[in-house]
C-alpha cells in the first residue's frame, strides 16, 4: 500500500526540484541566504518561496541554519550552472516535458476521467485514514470519556476508531455539502449511532460540554488566523477537564523535517489558505485559547498535540 502511495504522490517532489531548476535557484545559494533575500533576488512570493526551500531542505538539495539556506555538496556540484558537472539544462527540459505528461489522459482515452464528487473525495481520504485512525485511537487515551466531537470528520474513520475503542457518543461536524456523503459511507460500513452535524465550525454552533474534540487534517487547510478561531471556539465546546487533539502533518520547529511534512506544505499552497505548522505554532495557538498540559505523540505518518482544558 505504502509504495503505491509513495509513487502516485513522486511529482511533487519532481517538481520542487525542476521548478527549483528552472528558475536557477541554487546559483543564489552558493553562500547562506534568508527567504528575503533571496525573494528579492528571484521576484519571488516570501511565504510560497520559504515552503519551496523548506521541501528542497527536506530533500536534501540544500541546508538550513537559522533562517538562512545554502546548498548542500550535492546541488553545488550538480545544480549550479557554473560547475563543469551541471545538470540544470537536461531539469530545465524535464520541466517543460512535465507539462506534456500532464496531458497522458487525452492522447491515450477519447473521453475525460470522472470528476471527483465529495463522495469520491471522502473515499480517497478514507482508503488511507481507516488504519491510521486505529493507531491514533490507541495512542490517545479516551478512557473515562463519554463524549467526541470530530471536526471536520469527513469519512468518519477516525470518529468511528475513537467510537469502538472508548464506547463514547461521536459526533462529526461537517459542511451541509459534505454532510451526506459522510452519512453515505458510514451506512456503507454498517455503522450506527455516529451523529453527522451539518455545520461550519468556524462559524456556527457545534454544541457545549464534550469531553473531547478531534481536529484531525484540519489546520493545514486553514490559515493562522483561522486556526486561532478555531481553537477558540473548540475550547468553548469543551466540558471542565476535556481534551483537544490535533492530528496532522506536523513540522519540526525547524519547518524542514518530517520530510512529507514539509512537501505538503506546498501542496496545500496551491489549494487552501493554510500549510503545514510546527510543534510550536500549534501548541502556541492551543495556549492562547486556554488549553494546558500539552502532550507531543508521534505515529508512524504523522503527529498530535494533546491539549487539557
Amino acid at each position: 500500500m505504502e509504495r503505491i502511495i509513495e509513487l502516485g504522490a513522486a511529482y511533487r517532489e519532481s517538481k520542487i526540484l525542476l521548478v527549483a531548476a528552472a528558475y536557477n535557484l541554487f546559483d543564489y545559494l552558493e553562500e547562506p541566504r534568508s527567504t528575503l533575500e533571496l525573494a528579492k533576488a528571484l521576484k519571488a512570493e516570501p511565504r510560497a518561496l520559504e515552503l519551496l526551500l523548506n521541501a528542497l531542505v527536506a530533500l536534501g538539495f540544500i541546508e538550513k541554519t537559522g533562517d538562512r539556506y545554502r546548498n548542500s555538496p550535492e546541488a553545488s556540484r550538480y545544480l549550479v550552472s557554473s560547475s563543469s558537472d551541471y545538470l540544470g539544462y537536461w531539469l530545465k527540459h524535464a520541466n517543460r516535458g512535465f507539462a506534456k505528461w500532464a496531458k497522458l489522459e487525452e492522447a491515450i482515452f477519447w473521453h475525460a476521467p470522472e470528476e471527483e464528487d465529495r463522495l469520491a473525495f471522502l473515499l480517497a481520504l478514507d482508503s488511507t485514514a481507516a488504519t491510521r485512525a486505529y493507531e491514533l485511537a490507541r495512542a490517545v487515551n479516551l478512557e473515562g470519556k463519554r463524549s467526541l466531537v470530530d471536526l471536520g470528520g469527513g469519512s468518519g474513520a477516525y470518529a468511528i476508531a475513537f467510537a469502538q475503542r472508548y464506547r463514547l457518543a461521536a459526533t462529526i461536524v461537517e459542511l451541509p455539502e459534505t454532510a451526506s456523503a459522510t452519512r453515505e459511507i458510514l451506512k456503507r460500513k454498517g455503522v450506527t449511532g455516529i451523529r453527522v452535524l451539518e455545520a461550519d465550525f468556524l462559524r456556527d454552533d457545534f454544541g457545549k460540554g464534550y469531553d473531547a474534540a478531534l481536529v484531525s487534517n484540519i489546520i493545514h487547510f486553514l490559515s493562522e488566523a483561522q486556526n486561532r478561531k478555531l481553537f477558540r471556539r473548540v475550547y468553548d465546546a469543551l466540558a471542565e477537564g476535556g481534551v483537544v487533539i490535533v492530528h496532522d502533518y506536523i513540522l519540526d520547529d525547524s519547518k524542514v523535517a518530517p520530510r512529507e511534512a514539509a512537501i505538503f506544505a506546498l501542496h496545500m499552497l496551491l489549494s487552501s489558505e493554510g500549510r503545514t505548522y510546527s510543534w510550536s505554532e500549534v501548541e502556541a495557538w492551543l495556549r492562547e485559547a486556554g488549553f494546558k498540559q500539552f502532550e507531543r505523540i508521534e505515529l508512524s505518518e504523522s503527529r498530535v498535540v494533546v491539549g487539557r482544558k
